[in-house]
């Protein structure tokens, strides 16, 4: 700043109080107007703004309130003419870097190849005259370029503060934003980027399957510690991504390049103390992001703002692309038919759902997800072999229908074995280490199967003796007995074990477990049945709302108990609760439930 042709020397906020009234010459800029504009999101006294102004009349040499008028009971008018000058900005429109070139204030550093240029800039390749030692610095071209290498300095190192050595990202040693050409000096991976690795060993589809899934596992993991604390990354793709070979074991990952990158709370960078470097707020702003469009999610091409959804979608394409070999495929709508594997099929759909409400929420999951494959499709072959086995006895079963509660105890038995492997399944996926309980909890089940289920007497009391030690078990062998006695209409007994069932279940894992909120379902249609519903319904609403508590909204089991409580209180007269409840959510629920509960919906909305 120039003040009759001499330099002038002003603090920081001054001058953006001054740029502040210099962008509404001529107006009343009210106190408020100007320490909202100035210091936004902080509340201060008028004491702060007008020792700014004293400042700026006293550098302006405005002893009479000829350029900053007061507005008195009001704010402040800039009065002086104002004339604006289009003026080329500082430094070279482009670096004529050479090999051989010296970076500013680094002479024994040697510029050798450019690795890249674009609208960041330009990277080179540099190795130390005396040590070899090899560097990679990036300068800037322009404003935004320079914004962009402030960015990565400020989430650098947040990163580096909060994770340290946990931090799986290329590292910035050094930075220049003194002097021209502005860069950034970081560590030299020697394996290049992810497409330059799998490049020099002919491409994708050379590296063993399970080597590319150990490497996404890797980039998810590094992914999930960036986004704990508070990162976004905003442009990941395999031009980021770099690999670190590590001698005799599979090759490790740094997340580098993180010029668009972001913070999901921006007050975050000031609680940590570091400086808010390419995150003030400049007269020029600029929303420009160079990610790639066929990472960018479909919430970001729409408009909406950047979350951490966002990067696990670009993760998602990533995991299509490592499994096809190739990384410059689409995913096209039709992309799960160039999945053999249905589990990865699976896995993809979850981080690359196009909504993100439905779409994974942690990286980490992913991670966890790959490194599981061969236990979670054991579990798959078993559940289907489970599967299998029930399917041909009820087959069986229904031919043989005249012996009725023998043969029915059978088929649940057996239905018991495809329930109990399915609950298996999920609590394997999610706890590995609880493996070893669930086989010894499989074979107790198929033993009491094989010797005792098949009797014509109530198994009430044998269940309860021989899985003395698993509630959680025998709740789900109560819950199939209860269930097949209702269809029965064998209604005491049937009441007796899936009030057993609500009891254990409650023990095992919980009010709203999932043997809990099935029934208390059955329980809802026989006590209607029983005339006792108007007592007991109180208590399945209950139920209910624990299992909302802790299950999914789209949950089977408490979809079906909340239609069945819903349909209890219409029965009961309570048509408006039924409303409330049930009617105005019946579009979300719709298509989840069987074709005996889509007609009884459409009825209720005719009436």
């Amino acid at each position: 700043m120039l003040v009759n042709g001499v330099d002038a020397e002003l603090e920081r906020k001054p001058l953006e109080v001054l740029i502040y009234l210099l962008e509404h010459a001529g107006e009343v800029c009210t106190k408020d107007e100007i320490l909202t504009g100035v210091w936004p999101g902080r509340i201060l006294s008028e004491t702060v703004l007008t020792k700014c102004i004293g400042r700026l009349r006293e550098v302006l040499g405005d002893r009479d309130q000829d350029i900053i008028k007061t507005a008195y009971g009001f704010g402040y008018r800039f009065i002086a003419s104002v004339h604006v000058e289009v003026g080329a900005a500082p430094g070279p429109a482009r670096l004529d870097f050479k090999p051989g070139d010296h970076p500013p204030g680094r002479q024994l550093w040697s510029l050798v190849e450019r690795l890249g240029i674009g609208g960041h800039g330009e990277t080179w390749r540099a190795h130390h005259e005396k040590t070899h030692e090899q560097r990679v610095f990036k300068f800037a071209l322009d404003e935004t370029s320079l914004g962009s290498l402030k960015r990565e300095i400020t989430l650098f190192r947040i990163i580096n503060d909060l994770l340290g050595d946990r931090a799986r990202v290329v590292r910035l040693l050094d930075w220049n934003l003194e002097q021209l050409p502005y860069f950034t000096e970081a560590e030299y991976v020697g394996a290049g980027s992810l497409a330059d690795w799998a490049k020099g060993l002919g491409g994708i589809a050379a590296i063993p399957v399970a080597e590319r899934l150990e490497i996404v596992s890797k980039i998810a993991a590094a992914l999930a510690a960036v986004h704990s604390v508070g990162v976004l990354h905003k442009d990941l793709k395999p031009s980021n991504i770099f690999v670190r070979p590590v001698p005799g074991e599979p090759v490790d990952i740094a997340l580098g390049n993180f010029g668009s990158g972001g913070m999901l709370d921006a007050g975050h960078i000031d609680r940590l103390g570091i400086t808010r470097l390419g995150f003030t707020k400049t007269i020029a702003a600029s929303n420009v992001n160079s990610a790639a469009p066929l990472y960018l999610a479909p919430e970001i091409l729409n408009g909406q703002p950047f979350t951490v959804k966002s990067d696990i979608y670009a993760l998602g394409v990533i995991l299509y692309q490592f499994l096809v070999g190739d990384f410059h495929r689409v995913m096209s709508p039709e992309w799960a038919r160039d999945i053999d594997d249905e589990l990865l099929r699976e896995d993809i759909a979850l981080v690359a759902e196009g909504n993100p409400a439905l779409r994974l929420a942690d990286a980490d999951t992913l991670a966890q997800r790959l490194r599981s494959l061969d236990e979670r499709r054991s579990h798959l072959i078993a559940q289907r072999k489970t599967q299998a086995s029930a399917e041909d006895t009820r087959r069986h079963l229904e031919r043989t229908r005249a012996q009725r509660a023998g043969i029915a105890l059978a088929f649940a038995a057996l239905t018991i074995g495809f329930a109990l492997s399915t609950v298996m399944y999920f609590k394997a996926r999610r706890a590995q280490e609880h493996s070893a309980a669930v086989a010894a909890q499989s074979k107790a089940v198929t033993e009491f199967l094989s010797t005792e289920a098949y009797a014509l007497e109530d198994p009430g009391n044998k269940i309860d003796v021989r899985f003395a030690g698993q509630p959680a078990v025998a709740a789900e062998l109560h819950y199939v007995v209860g269930r097949s006695l209702h269809r029965f209409h064998e209604y005491p007994s049937s009441v007796r074990h899936l009030n057993r069932a609500m009891e254990l279940g409650q023990q095992g894992n919980g009010a709203g477990s999932d043997s809990v909120l099935r029934s208390a379902s059955e329980l809802v249609e026989i006590d209607y049945t029983l005339g006792n519903l108007r007592d007991t319904l109180p208590r399945y609403e209950t139920a209910l709302a624990a299992g909302e508590g802790r299950k999914a909204p789209n949950d089977v089991a408490l979809l079906e108990l909340k239609e069945r409580v819903a349909r209890g209180r219409y029965r009961l007269g309570d048509w408006s609760l039924f409303k409330n409840r049930f009617i105005e959510k019946s579009n979300v629920i719709h298509d989840d439930l069987r074709p005996s509960r889509r007609e009884f919906l459409d009825c209720s909305h005719e009436i």
